[in-house]
């Protein structure tokens, strides 16, 4: 893991769908596949709170 991973996942706040080390890591924490995260980011933004909240109404 590179230094600019451990940077990004102290990043509690936000979502960078073109870094892998986001995808995964989010798309674990919210039970989805990378690309429905993907989705969702589109849809909402990068703002983990908005897209939770998105992935939870659908």
């Amino acid at each position: 893991m590179d230094y600019k991973s451990i940077i990004k996942s102290t990043d509690k706040e936000t979502i960078d769908i073109n870094e892998n080390f986001d995808v995964e890591n989010w798309s674990e924490r919210f039970g989805v596949s990378g690309d429905k995260l993907k989705q969702a980011v589109d849809t909402v933004g990068p703002f983990a709170e908005e897209v939770e909240k998105y992935l939870n109404s659908n």
